[in-house]
């Protein structure tokens, strides 16, 4: 396995995030169409509404230890510093959204923390340098994608805001990380993220299309620099802004057509399984 991890190197560090970014994606992607009925539960389960923090935090994690691995078996440590920092904030911000969400601590800023910290994570990327510039040009658009998915994750925070009072977004503090879900339903979580209007805002379909998109190209980064070094490093300088663009282009197709056809089968489900109920969920 550890040398497996080797060979691959810093793949590794790109296409294991890129997954944990594409899960992320898809995740809020379909809790952006939880009025359909058969996906209703995404927004009253408590477990559901923790996925993404715990995804973030297990993401990071696990691209921590494979980076760390390839540390120990290779003498070039300095190339994956960047990626750890990256790591341990993404891991931060999914702490930091368990704990508001499960209302074990509060403050009027600290949910804009998670926002805050994911757009510095993407001005952190323009000192990430590359050995060649068709990877200094694919993670200078990473930049774009991860200011991107920043805006909508402020988006939906202000939208929570805007729907909720400060008691109803304070009050009932547990004080305890404990037994997050025992016993929970969605009424004792912090409002700020289980108002029926922060998923049907476009900021919360916006952060599930980013995300997949940024999951996508990370793999896209991982194959083009390192399963394709030579290739990459033979580019002329004239070539290289060019390519990196339609590989971009690319996948913002791809991610388009995966979310288009991902919403009419699930919306042809919801027809078939309730024919006279329409798409329209209750008020909860």
């Amino acid at each position: 396995f550890f040398s497996v991890v080797h060979e691959m190197g810093s793949f590794v560090g790109h296409a294991a995030p890129g997954t944990f970014f594409f899960l992320f994606g898809l995740w809020c992607w379909l809790q952006s169409l939880s009025d359909l009925k058969i996906l209703q539960n995404l927004r009253l389960s408590p477990f559901c509404l923790s996925v993404r923090g715990i995804l973030a935090i297990v993401g990071a994690l696990f691209t921590m230890g494979m980076e760390l691995v390839d540390i120990f078996m290779s003498q070039n440590a300095h190339s994956h510093v960047e990626h750890l920092y990256i790591d341990l904030l993404i891991a931060l911000i999914g702490l930091i959204e368990l704990l508001v969400l499960f209302r074990v601590i509060w403050s009027p800023f600290l949910p804009f923390v998670c926002g805050i910290l994911w757009v510095f994570i993407g001005f952190f990327f323009t000192i990430h340098a590359q050995d060649n510039l068709l990877g200094n040009w694919m993670h200078w658009l990473n930049i774009g994608i991860v200011l991107a998915m920043g805006i909508m994750w402020l988006g939906t925070l202000v939208v929570g805001f805007n729907n909720t009072t400060h008691i109803e977004r304070q009050e009932n503090c547990t004080g305890s990380c404990f037994s997050f879900w025992r016993g929970k339903t969605v009424s004792d979580l912090n409002a700020l993220y289980t108002h029926p209007e922060v998923f049907r805002t476009p900021f919360m379909a916006g952060l599930g299309w980013f995300g997949m998109l940024m999951g996508t190209w990370w793999w896209q980064m991982g194959i083009s620099l390192f399963h394709y070094e030579d290739w990459a490093n033979s580019l002329p300088v004239s070539a290289a802004p060019h390519k990196a663009v339609i590989l971009l282009g690319q996948n913002i197709l791809a991610v388009t057509f995966i979310s288009i056809f991902m919403t009419e089968v699930l919306k042809k489900i919801e027809r078939s399984k309730y024919p006279h109920k329409g798409l329209e969920m209750e008020e909860v």
